[in-house]
């Protein structure tokens, strides 16, 4: 909406606070006015402007103003001085003359809050409809709160409909003025109470539930203002209370039939945006008039889910209270277990598995990892969480990976090494395996002495061997490879010790070749060490494989090979060491690309010149054209 401003020194079209206007408005700090005119009228010599008035009947023509346009007759009317105005409308001066920037005498009488210069403007035929910039005397008279001005104008049929520029009428600019007497004043007189701006089609409800004003809301009510309109956004009043977080407007609104379960354009409802704000209050307002707590928005999110992330748990509580259900999904399956998990939110996670959540504790989400609470807990390092879910039976085991390897991904050994011991707990790990994990090799030693049955494979399907390399404990391995253990067993992932080594303990990778450990074996996704290797940037691993001659150009079951990889990642030095040991550039993953265009989406601009470059050493050697 529009803001007035007033009046010879606002430029055209420019918004501008009205206290700091009246301020700038005093004749003393006008400029450009001809000497012989400004006297007269800062001292009100009237005698002595008559006076020259006889002797220069031209003294009021159309070209008698200063710089801007500004006239005797505005500065007359903008200063209040009735006697002023008199005398020169009686010399015939021009009344509705506009200056540059748009103004005529009677919208600067009106801004200024003068009714007796008003008064006589009219009395002299002015204009009262004519339009400064779009706005009228009215609408600046209806902002700056002056009633006198706004009843005059009206009794003297000005009209309440013109719109501004912006689409805004007086009633408008009043509520943006925060001005409720004129807004009683415009309503007695029949204005339009759900006028509707151009700009972005809001209401005089909608501003006053903006602006935060109980008094102009409550007046508009009483008028029957339509409560559900929505603006260009979809949004309503009592949305736009609820974000401002005026619980007071918000009962307004409701005690006068606002309905609570109407969506914007993105899907939001009063209770979505008030939940994800924390505003408890006007949550339990809104649910006491029956708002609907499982509506989804456009993603698929409800009110509960809003109120997960930010950890609100007493709005999560109240939710679930009025029944909100905590297994539905937004568009990529993400509960609000998954999110609270996600948050470390520990207290929000025991309140919703005591409300059934537990019952879908294990239910994955639907993106490309799909991974339950549990995973989402361990990828963010939440310890707590991660003890809780498992307290109430979460699985460690998702599609195609366990929270302990998202948990192995981030780095996060603590919550690594608690779902060890719990699996150690509940699985009947035996003392090897344990051993091997802690990297006590003195017990190690002894256990393997004692006959300890080397290749036994836990729940997960890890060795004694897998588990000391998941965990790195590299002076552990050369002595179970010595005691024969089985080099390519796989887990139920279809993960070698090998490959658990190029992803995340590389100083394994040399004992494990050395012991004839097979390279291009590949888990249950396709992929190899080599592209474990490359995916995870480890230079050193994938030198060390290839120089073993690990096969540079297997795809895994999306298509992707190991050169692929080190464009996606940017990582020029891999991908040369790729180039250098033939991998093949053509190769197209699933979706049609090479390792070039899925550089070119990544933005990996280095990928493009190390592969020019790669280009001109071959040319050169080869003395191309």
């Amino acid at each position: 909406m529009s803001t007035v401003g007033c009046c010879k020194n606002q430029p055209s079209n420019s918004p501008s606070n009205m206290d700091t206007l009246k301020d700038q408005m005093s004749a003393n700090d006008r400029k450009g006015k001809a000497l012989n005119l400004t006297l007269p009228l800062a001292f009100n010599f009237t005698n002595i402007l008559s006076t020259l008035v006889a002797q220069n009947s031209t003294l009021f023509s159309s070209g008698n103003t200063d710089e801007i346009g500004w006239t005797i007759l505005m500065e007359a009317a903008e200063e209040g001085n009735n006697a002023k105005v008199l005398t020169l409308l009686e010399n015939n001066a021009n009344i509705d003359k506009l200056s540059e920037n748009g103004f005529s005498a009677l919208i600067a009488a009106a801004f200024a809050g003068h009714n007796d210069v008003v008064s006589t403007l009219i009395a002299y035929n002015a204009t009262v409809d004519l339009q400064s910039n779009g706005i009228t005397a009215l609408m600046y008279a209806a902002q700056a709160g002056h009633n006198a001005v706004v009843s005059t104008l009206i009794a003297n049929n000005a009209s309440m409909d013109i719109q501004d520029n912006d689409g805004s009428n007086a009633l408008l600019h009043a509520v943006f003025g925060n001005q409720t007497d004129v807004v009683k004043i415009l309503l007695a007189n029949n204005a339009n109470v759900d006028v509707r701006s151009n700009f972005n089609k809001v209401t005089p409800l909608m501003s006053a539930a903006v602006m935060g004003s109980l008094d102009t809301v409550s007046i508009l009510l009483a008028h029957n203002a339509s409560v559900d309109i929505q603006d260009d956004v979809g949004k309503t009043a009592l949305l736009y209370s609820v974000l401002a977080d005026f619980g007071d407007i918000v009962s307004a609104l409701l005690a006068n039939n606002a309905s609570p379960d109407i969506q914007d354009n993105k899907g939001d409802t009063a209770l979505m945006r008030a939940a994800s704000e924390g505003h408890n209050d006007i949550v339990i307002e809104l649910l006491a008039h029956n708002a609907s707590v499982d509506i989804q928005d456009n993603v698929g999110k409800t009110a509960l889910i809003y109120s997960t992330v930010p950890g609100y748990s007493d709005i999560v509580s109240v939710l679930l209270a009025h029944n909100a259900s905590p297994e539905i999904g937004d568009n990529k399956g993400g509960t609000a277990l998954m999110q609270a998990a996600s948050e470390g939110h520990n207290d929000i996670v025991i309140e919703l598995l005591s409300h059934n959540a537990s019952k879908h504790i294990d239910t994955q989400d639907t993106g490309k990892r799909q991974w339950n609470a549990l995973s989402y807990a361990a990828h963010f390092g939440e310890l707590e969480v991660v003890k809780t879910l498992l307290k109430h039976g979460a699985n460690q085991q998702n599609k195609g990976t366990t929270a302990f390897h998202v948990a192995q991904q981030k780095g996060h050994r603590e919550v690594m090494s608690y779902l060890e011991n719990y699996r150690f707990n509940i699985e009947g790990t035996t003392a090897l395996m344990k051993a091997a994990t802690r990297g006590n090799n003195k017990q190690v030693l002894k256990l393997l002495a004692e006959k300890a049955l080397v290749d036994v494979q836990d729940a997960e399907g890890s060795t004694a061997l897998i588990r000391a390399v998941k965990w790195c404990k590299v002076e552990v391995v050369p002595t179970l490879l010595a005691h024969k253990a089985a080099i390519d067993i796989q887990d139920k992932q279809g993960m070698t010790a090998l490959m658990y080594a190029a992803f995340a303990c590389v100083d394994a990778v040399t004992p494990l070749l050395e012991h004839e450990a097979s390279l291009d074996i590949q888990d249950n996704k396709g992929i190899t060490a080599l592209i474990y290797a490359a995916s995870q940037n480890h230079y050193d691993a994938a030198s060390t494989l290839l120089a073993s001659k690990a096969n540079v150009d297997i795809q895994e079951i999306g298509g992707y090979t190991a050169l692929m990889y080190a464009a996606i990642n940017g990582n020029e030095e891999i991908f040369t060491l790729l180039l250098d040991n033939k991998a093949t550039v053509d190769t197209q993953n699933n979706d049609g690309e090479t390792a070039l265009i899925i550089a070119e989406k990544k933005g990996k601009e280095n990928i493009s010149i190390a592969y020019q470059e790669k280009l001109a050493g071959i040319c050169n050697n080869l003395r191309c054209n």
